[in-house]
């Protein structure tokens, strides 16, 4: 196998004190057959000239200077440009380690995959915390087992439910190295993040895993995920959270097939009823007194989006708090429900304190 050109497509907006920690870590690469995409998706700060300046230094960067869109926008200019036959996307405020491309590119030659996976290290103020793998081995999936990796694009299913915390853990773009033919072949691109919300990623992957099909995971810490900026917009209250949320779940359903399929049906069954948890902990963020969110999540109750899917689903592997935590679902026990999920958002909110 030729050394193949790798396109790292790099969103850049409002990181300007990150910005060259970010495009030094790839240009420093020990794999050099790069191409390095800087899209400055309008940013109000010094990155426009950071960007230009980088370019001056590398012939091997490219510079994208577009009005504020979005990461989505952002990501899909650097596709619509990109000449390499692997894809990487690198967000602007992390850094890679020097051999990561490397390090894909021998596994790439070794199993002829369509998409390479690996681990991170979580970086706080003064330590690195590595991610917990607990769902996959380092090893090829092709065939049966790799319909198993499509459908935890989507939710976990089975036992892997003992693990539900992980349910997006797969979703993200930066732990992954692409084969464009793919993306090309299939026209995938990123939906708008305004109209989602979030999710962004995770259905970026569901549309490109159910056009591959092999994947190889490598259990090495190669990225850099920054965790300083903990009161993000994740802990903040979304009053179109519902909308949002549908949107997302409309979304999966147009990018796979629920026919004939046990495993796949499972999985998105999963993700609609990981999401009524999701939309009761945004309901408690509300800054509004008890009343008001008390009424907000008691819509769940009375919604067939979610009750439908919270019928359907198996708490039998969860662990025993989340079990709990659906039955209460289940038989439309509000205030537990609301007592729940009020310590979850404790616990999360004491751990983003202690940056763990």
């Amino acid at each position: 196998m030729k050394e193949p050109k790798i396109s790292v497509i790099i969103p850049v907006y409002n990181v300007e004190i990150y910005l060259d920690e970010c495009v030094g870590s790839v240009v420093e690469q020990t794999y050099h057959n790069l191409e390095i995409i800087l899209v400055d998706d309008g940013s109000p700060d010094g990155c426009p000239q950071r960007c230009d300046q980088w370019a001056k230094l590398d012939s091997r960067i490219r510079v994208v200077h577009k009005e504020n869109g979005g990461v989505s926008t952002a990501r899909n200019q650097g596709l619509d440009i990109a000449t390499g036959e692997y894809v990487y996307f690198l967000d602007s405020d992390d850094w890679l380690e020097k051999n990561t491309m490397e390090k894909l590119v021998g596994v790439l030659k070794r199993d002829n995959v369509d998409c390479v996976g690996f681990s991170f290290l979580k970086e706080f103020d003064n330590r690195s915390q590595r991610e917990n793998n607990v769902l996959w081995e380092e090893k090829t999936y092709r065939n049966e087992e790799f319909k198993k990796v499509f459908c935890r694009t989507i939710a976990l299913t089975g036992k892997d439910l003992m693990h539900l915390q992980k349910t997006n853990a797969f979703c993200v773009i930066w732990s992954k190295l692409y084969k464009k033919s793919v993306i090309d072949q299939n026209g995938l691109r990123f939906i708008d993040i305004k109209r989602l919300g979030t999710f962004e990623d995770g259905l970026f992957n569901i549309a490109f895993f159910s056009q591959a099909t092999s994947f190889a995971y490598i259990d090495e810490a190669l990225y850099h995920y920054r965790k300083t900026n903990v009161q993000s917009v994740t802990y903040n209250y979304k009053p179109d959270f519902y909308n949002k949320q549908y949107e997302q779940i409309i979304s999966i359903k147009n990018l796979i097939s629920l026919e004939d399929d046990d495993l796949i049906q499972e999985a998105y069954n999963n993700r609609i009823a990981y999401m009524a948890m999701e939309y009761c902990s945004n309901a408690l963020k509300n800054k509004a007194k008890f009343g008001v969110k008390y009424k907000e999540l008691k819509r769940i109750f009375k919604d067939s989006f979610y009750l439908s899917s919270l019928k359907k689903f198996s708490a039998k592997k969860l662990p025993f708090f989340w079990k709990i935590y659906y039955t209460f679902l289940k038989v439309n026990f509000a205030l537990g429900v609301y007592v729940m999920t009020a310590s979850i958002l404790k616990v999360r909110s004491r751990n983003s304190n202690k940056r763990i």
